[in-house]
């Protein structure tokens, strides 16, 4: 892999800056998978098997994987739904094996509490919202899956908890495809400022009716005044505005009340909140929208080292004082870059102790003459720009330091280079035979999401574009591509009868990757019916491989942890589907 030259920068863009491509109507050669008897399918040296007229592996490499099975709109059962199913075994094939949909798991739930929780007396607004009979709540309930922090598709169902008739109290329900999910409820209605919202992690929805009882108990209680920042006067810097509270280090999700400041009480707050067990949440301070300053958070942990409850996070030496900064985005060749999205985030702010990470994001689009114009905090910051599609440029980033002075700031100028060129060739695993004309496709690797708390504290990763194109005449490839980690797809056709040819968590840039053979398949035939027996038609199923284990790669080059998309096709009319997944994928 390389930076595009001038010369490759038109077919960059024609090629790979878009899924759209440009009809080519010269004759193609079509290679095909097909064999009588074994001995045909190992003319190249390779050691593949005839079974059902084509060539197969009588083994892959990778093993665990997940199917998601996704029903068409107009379907009976499951209509637009993702269902995930646990593969357990990948790397053998299976002849006439079916599969069933699994049911629903349909959730009734309820939440209770107790009425001193809610205060004593309760706020009439908790009145509303809390039934004294069942001692139940009116919430607002999100399922989301939690495979999707390894990278899996997200899917996520609402439900608000209504008074049912009979006396039963408010209850919710939901009907999601089987699986684990986390759980979140918060209060409706104006009783959030007494009531927390419940976060409860990984639970297990089984198919079939399932019965949700949530409860909140005795509450924490966290107080504590806020030393505030000193201008440049002297004086103390108002608080009123910013909003102080709880949340959980996973995913960042709140935990607790919210406490505005105010200028009647600008400095001191108190919230409540349901304890995490062994994990200590995050204090949160989040300045006003319009207000230029960072998000400031405390591991609550180092925050209240003594366990009472009582802290005094301070914020005195952060320096709140803005300076202007005037830059811009050129090309090598110092053109104007119009139309880039340049996104900053903090990595240091000037005046953060030891213990306090403070964040500040913002972003600007550059005009007609590649400018941009921001208003930041001295520190320094990670900057990188994401330049309009089509043009054959790539990703950039840089690291700025701003310092307290001149206020304001010109000058600066941020370059862009050409995309990297992955290229390539493909041939066919029974003959070498270059296999022209079919779709590669480069997409930023799905990989594992760190925890709230991991990515507050670091940097931001480069996420590439998706770019794609088609092999040519000798099955060779040109790919623009930003700088990243990206799986890169060769999808021949369904009637050519071979698998993907997968090359996952490609570095880039780096060295072309040569010759690329396609492996033999590793088929798996069968029907899909849903849970009353009946055919369905046109579903997508896509299999991901699961990464990240130590048998993935070996010791000198681990694998990023993630899922890895390897096979996908669509049920015919009866219902009938046969996936071929890749006996060998490259890079892992």
């Amino acid at each position: 892999m390389r930076t595009c030259p001038l010369a490759f920068f038109l077919t960059v863009c024609l090629l790979s800056c878009s899924v759209d491509q440009m009809p080519d109507h010269s004759p193609t050669t079509r290679v095909v998978n097909t064999c009588k008897i074994d001995s045909d399918c190992r003319a190249s040296g390779r050691q593949g098997m005839c079974g059902s007229g084509m060539c197969v592996a009588s083994s892959g490499r990778l093993t665990q994987g997940i199917l998601e099975i996704v029903p068409p709109a107009s379907a009976f059962f499951g209509a637009g739904d993702s269902f995930l199913i646990p593969i357990d075994d990948i790397s053998h094939g299976r002849w006439n094996e079916d599969l069933a949909l699994p049911r629903y798991a349909n959730v009734e739930g309820i939440l209770t509490t107790t009425p001193s929780v809610l205060g004593d007396p309760p706020s009439e607004s908790c009145s509303q919202a809390f039934d004294t009979t069942t001692q139940s709540l009116r919430v607002h309930v999100d399922f989301s899956r939690s495979d999707a922090s390894q990278g899996l598709p997200g899917y996520t169902v609402a439900a608000n908890a209504e008074r049912v008739e009979g006396g039963t109290g408010f209850r919710f329900a939901a009907s999601v495809p089987s699986g684990k999910y986390d759980v979140y409820a918060t209060v409706i209605g104006d009783c959030e400022a007494d009531f927390p919202p419940l976060f409860a992690p990984k639970k297990t929805l089984d198919p079939g009716n399932v019965m949700m009882e949530l409860h909140v108990g005795a509450l924490s209680t966290l107080t504590g005044t806020v030393t505030p920042p000193v201008s440049s006067t002297g004086e103390q810097i108002s608080l009123t505005g910013w909003t102080v509270s709880l949340v959980e280090p996973e995913q960042g999700k709140v935990i607790s009340t919210m406490r505005k400041l105010n200028d009647s009480n600008p400095t001191n707050f108190e919230i409540r909140y349901q304890p995490l067990g062994e994990t200590p949440p995050i204090l949160q301070i989040v300045p006003p929208k319009d207000l230029i300053a960072p998000t400031i958070t405390w591991d609550l942990s180092v925050l209240d080292l003594d366990g009472d409850g009582q802290v005094q996070p301070s914020i005195s030496a952060l320096d709140l004082a803005t300076v202007q900064v005037n830059a811009s985005v050129v090309t090598h060749e110092v053109e104007a870059v119009a139309g880039a999205t340049v996104r900053l985030r903090s990595t240091a702010l000037m005046g953060a102790s030891a213990g306090l990470n403070a964040r500040y994001e913002t972003s600007a689009t550059t005009d007609a003459e590649g400018m941009f114009s921001l208003s930041l905090l001295p520190g320094t910051y990670q900057v990188v720009v994401t330049p309009p599609d089509r043009t054959g440029l790539s990703i950039s980033q840089a690291s700025w330091t701003i310092g307290r002075s001149p206020a304001v700031q010109s000058g600066r100028a941020i370059e862009v280079a050409t995309m990297y060129a992955v290229e390539g060739t493909i041939v066919d695993p029974i003959a070498n035979r270059p296999i022209e004309n079919i779709s590669v496709i480069a997409r930023p690797s799905t990989m594992s999401t760190g925890s709230y708390a991991e990515r507050i504290f670091g940097t931001a990763p480069l996420i590439a574009r998706a770019a794609s194109t088609l092999t040519g005449a000798g099955g060779g490839f040109v790919l623009g591509v930003d700088p990243g980690v990206v799986d890169i797809t060769a999808q021949p056709s369904d009637i050519s009868r071979f698998p993907w040819l997968v090359v996952g968590r490609a570095k880039v840039p780096s060295e072309p990757l040569g010759t690329l053979t396609i492996s033999f398949p590793i088929p798996w035939a069968g029907t899909l019916r849903d849970p009353n027996g009946n055919p369905v038609q046109q579903a997508r199923l896509r299999v991901y491989a699961l990464l990240g284990r130590e048998a993935d790669g070996p010791a000198d080059h681990p694998v990023l942890p993630g899922v890895l998309p390897i096979a996908e096709t669509r049920t015919d009319k009866h219902g009938a589907f046969t996936l071929l997944l890749p006996s060998e994928v490259e890079g892992i």
